[in-house]
């Protein structure tokens, strides 16, 4: 359902009697209830800064706010919001990706006469540090020379990163290439060979420090799949899910959105890309029977992904009664203090106060969140800017509204 667009719609207030009301509490809610959807609209009467400015409110006492809240439109970086969610359903905020290193053959007077095999478990984490403790790692276990090859692994997602709705220079310029077997956000190098095929490069670099540590490769480096019959040397493991979403929603990270989205399709179905991972949003939604809108990507970027007001704040709403809400909430930029909004939301009344995903595209803007009011409401909030000509303006009709609901929700 579609409301005019400076309609603020009021959800209607149950009866004293559903509600275990008194009739003067019930009475004294419907008259808040009204003033603040009057103030609402008087907020977002006109000189908006975007053709279409949507919203959903749920306050746990008053009740729903909305302006044309199931009106489509580009989420930007809020569904990064979605992607979290996914993965955190799938395996849990403990979770923790495990990059392997294996050996065909077994170490025999300090050598494999064999392969070495590193496999790619789509940690975004993994960094040049972590590659060079790798290596020093296997020094340790009194290896020298591998006769075989170095494999390279990185089967489990799949190659492909721009996908319908991104601008060409998205890739490396908003994230670096996806793919399993990645070191440094795949950001350590521009060059198109490298934007093509960066687990060989990866690769290298893995033996460029093999080689300091003294172990030697005799062959070449291969990538592709594993072979079916190898020994585990050593595991190593990245941070929990819980801190990877914590930096990524913070900071808005795009790349490891991308990678958690890929998790997500290949837990569910074996192998990640961005049809699996969007296959894998969908699932989520029809277990929890939440809408889902359309989905491309796990950052955000594309163009053509679209969602609503509606559909952020029924997924925020369920959020609140799954077992990890807290790694996500938690995980959410904090108003005038951290990420994305460390310098918004300043106010007397909301610094400190709100846990909220922004989202910007060129003439697109999101915010959507919760803040606790000062009697005590919950709140749920999202809003949704489209064809946006004055980003500021933007901000401060938002930003005016949110403060609004803390002072009067």
């Amino acid at each position: 359902m579609y409301f005019p667009r400076r309609t603020i719609a009021i959800a209607t207030l149950s009866t004293a009697a559903a509600a275990g009301l008194a009739q003067p509490a019930a009475a004294r809610s419907m008259t808040t209830h009204a003033s603040l959807a009057s103030k609402l609209t008087r907020i977002f009467h006109d000189h908006n800064g975007a053709k279409h400015l949507t919203f959903s409110i749920h306050d746990s006492t008053y009740g729903n706010f909305t302006r044309n809240s199931t009106y489509l439109s580009q989420p930007a970086s809020n569904q990064k919001v979605f992607t979290a969610i996914t993965l955190m359903d799938e395996v849990g905020p403990s979770f923790r990706y495990a990059t392997t290193v294996s050996a065909t053959k077994r170490v025999v007077n300090h050598i494999i006469d064999g392969d070495l095999v590193v496999r790619g478990s789509g940690d975004p984490t993994l960094t040049r540090s972590g590659l060079l403790d790798m290596a020093k790692r296997l020094h340790r276990k009194g290896i020298h020379r591998v006769t075989g090859h170095l494999i390279v692994d990185d089967t489990r997602y799949s190659h492909k990163t721009s996908v319908s709705g991104w601008k060409p220079k998205f890739v490396p310029e908003e994230s670096g290439p996806v793919d399993a077997f990645t070191v440094d956000h795949n950001a350590w190098k521009h060059n198109a060979t490298f934007l093509a095929d960066p687990s060989h490069a990866n690769g290298k670099l893995f033996r460029h420090y093999l080689r300091q540590r003294h172990i030697k490769i005799h062959k070449r480096i291969e990538v592709g799949h594993a072979p079916r019959h190898r020994r585990l040397l050593m595991t190593h493991r990245s941070a929990s899910l819980a801190a990877i979403t914590d930096s990524t929603l913070t900071d808005s990270i795009n790349f490891d959105a991308e990678m958690m989205l890929r998790e997500a399709g290949a837990q569910r179905s074996g192998h990640g890309s961005p049809k699996t991972g969007a296959a894998a949003v969908n699932a989520v939604a029809d277990k929890y029977g939440l809408p889902s809108g359309v989905v491309h990507d796990g950052s955000g970027l594309s163009y053509s992904e679209r969602s609503s007001p509606d559909i952020t704040t029924r997924w925020l709403l369920k959020l609140r009664t799954l077992p990890y809400f807290t790694s996500i909430y938690y995980a959410l930029p904090l108003s005038c203090r951290t990420g994305t909004l460390e310098h918004r939301l300043c106010g007397r009344y909301t610094a400190g106060q709100v846990r909220a995903k922004t989202g910007t595209l060129d003439h697109a803007s999101t915010l959507s969140g919760y803040v606790t009011s000062i009697a005590g409401h919950y709140v749920t909030f999202s809003f949704y800017a489209s064809k946006v000509k004055n980003f500021g303006r933007v901000y401060k009709k938002v930003d005016k509204a949110i403060g609004l609901l803390r002072r009067k929700g």
